[in-house]
């Protein structure tokens, strides 16, 4: 049985390759660490190994930059042991899949626009995506029903999945002007602040509700509430417009741990051993699993 329920690709301006997979929730219930390996193979050649151990992080950069003709050809696929000690992969997914070398440049020639005026005119951050799947927290999930029931822990930052966010992953944005709402209680003993912005963001990676944005300059934490994507290459999302709120510095976001986790990067390449891995027949990226 195969845990992971995706493994997406997607191909920056740069030609950096963001590996990021999902696994099945409801069927993958790890005890314990979990560690994750990378490998790249050409279609229908020896897969290599090219990065691990990835320990319970979910987001690769492979930054190898081929030429076309081998990239549109370059397929990867993640691997883990399972508890039995058997290998489990993803399915094996390509690069540039559906895209012509035409689609590729011109999805390269917006996204390096639209960097540029974030250069101008945009602010710096990092993009923390908030877990899915994973240990739950021994600290604050409730016992029968396994619900969070303590948002200001810092083992898992109020996600119930230890450690809460993967890696940050460098994410520059244009702010529009915002909106502040005061709202009264219903007793009156209390005014209650929020602040909505809206940005946009190349979409390297996909980003997801109620991941963590934070302001490489001030500091400043935000929760992504909404998504749309306004630009798109055959399918592919390229530009998106997003809504934003603003966390306030009592939050377990703005923590001593969150911190340490917002300057620790993910892995990137090369950090396996880079050895040929000869698994036999049936193993090629060309075979159903």
């Amino acid at each position: 049985m195969s845990y992971f329920h995706q493994l997406q690709v997607y191909v920056n301006f740069r030609n950096e390759k963001i590996l990021h997979w999902d696994m099945e929730g409801t069927s993958f219930k790890p005890t314990a660490s979990v560690q994750f390996y990378v490998d790249k193979a050409r279609e229908a050649g020896e897969w290599q190994e090219i990065g691990g151990p990835i320990t319970d992080d979910c987001y690769y950069t492979d930054t190898v930059k081929w030429n076309w003709g081998k990239d549109k050809d370059t397929y990867y696929r993640v691997r883990f042991k399972d508890s039995s000690g058997s290998w489990v992969y993803s399915k094996p997914t390509a690069a540039y899949e559906g895209w012509s070398p035409s689609d590729y440049r011109i999805a390269r020639e917006i996204c390096r626009k639209e960097y540029l005026n974030m250069r101008q005119g945009g602010r710096q951050g990092v993009l923390l995506s908030r877990k899915e799947w994973g240990r739950p927290c021994p600290s604050c999930r409730d016992w029968d029903l396994r619900d969070v029931v303590d948002t200001g822990c810092t083992i898992c930052f109020g996600v119930g999945i230890v450690g809460g966010y993967y890696a940050p992953l460098d994410m520059p944005a244009i702010f529009q002007p915002y909106a502040v709402k005061r709202d009264i209680s219903a007793n009156g003993t209390g005014v209650q602040q929020q602040t909505q912005s809206i940005a946009r963001i190349v979409l390297y990676p996909w980003v997801k509700a109620y991941d963590l944005w934070m302001d490489a300059r001030t500091g400043d934490r935000f929760t992504i509430q909404t998504i749309n994507v306004v630009a798109d290459m055959k399918g592919v999302p390229l530009i998106g417009v997003v809504s934003l709120r603003k966390l306030p510095r009592t939050d377990v976001a703005h923590s001593a741990k969150m911190n340490i986790k917002a300057d620790t990067p993910p892995a990137a390449s090369p950090s396996g051993s880079g050895t040929e891995h000869t698994w036999g027949r049936g193993l090629d990226c060309k075979d159903d699993y």
